[in-house]
């Protein structure tokens, strides 16, 4: 086993808040010879507008322009992570869908770009993102730095969400009861409480007294928001 793969797990181990493990991250990025490292993450609530955090050091100038641009509304990187877990370059096929934006980043001097998005169990989506001018990436760098890449990523998601869920999305926290996640999953499938009681042999009054406990633990209006944020959150598994 690789050094690395000690010290960066005694790194997320000892480390307790977001900021701090991805300055840890950054750290390793300059090591890896790239100047500036980002971790982006893409909440599973609310459907309607996911939140998306994202912990970067970019140079100051760049990050003002994409704010200001509102580049995260647009991002194809952002868009390929929720998508693929596969890594992605940084090139003029990867930007096609937002050519703008890609000359903006070309001209803040950061035109090689390498992410590898990641998932966790909570429904979240992330991806670490390592960028650097100059020289593109090699076959041999990349096959060299390709596994500490991706073991940098998930230890990051493991890492940054156990911080930000539990902040950000409160009902990533709740606990369903085996029967209330079975009932869940009828609910889900499009069953009525009457559907659900003779499946499982129980009352209709006894299935909606379970929906009623989930929908409260969930922090839903009603069971068809319940049954949304538990899929999401992969409470339902």
């Amino acid at each position: 086993m690789e050094q690395w793969t000690e010290d960066d797990r005694h790194a997320l181990a000892t480390t307790r808040d977001a900021q701090g493990f991805f300055d840890y991250c950054a750290t390793v990025a300059m090591q890896l010879d790239f100047d500036s490292c980002s971790f982006g993450l893409a909440l599973p609530l609310p459907v309607s507008r996911p939140e998306i955090v994202i912990y970067n050091n970019y140079p100051g100038r760049w990050w003002q322009r994409y704010a200001q641009e509102r580049y995260v509304d647009v991002d194809p990187t952002i868009r390929h992570a929720v998508t693929s877990c596969a890594p992605i370059f940084w090139s003029d096929t990867a930007f096609a869908t937002a050519p703008h934006m890609w000359e903006d980043v070309k001209a803040h001097g950061l035109q090689i770009g390498w992410g590898q998005p990641t998932r966790d169990g909570s429904g979240a989506k992330g991806m670490l993102t390592l960028a650097r001018g100059g020289a593109p990436i090699g076959p041999r760098e990349l096959a060299e730095h390709s596994p500490r890449m991706a073991y940098m990523a998930q230890l990051m998601m493991v890492g940054i969400t156990a911080v930000v869920l539990p902040q950000m999305v409160p009902e990533s926290g709740a606990r369903l009861t085996p029967r209330e996640r079975e009932i869940m999953r009828w609910t889900a499938d499009g069953k009525t409480s009457y559907e659900i009681g003779r499946i499982l042999s129980l009352s209709i009054s006894a299935v909606n007294f379970h929906i009623a406990n989930a929908v409260v633990k969930l922090n839903a209006v009603n069971k068809t928001q319940a049954v949304v944020k538990a899929a999401m959150l992969g409470l339902l598994l």
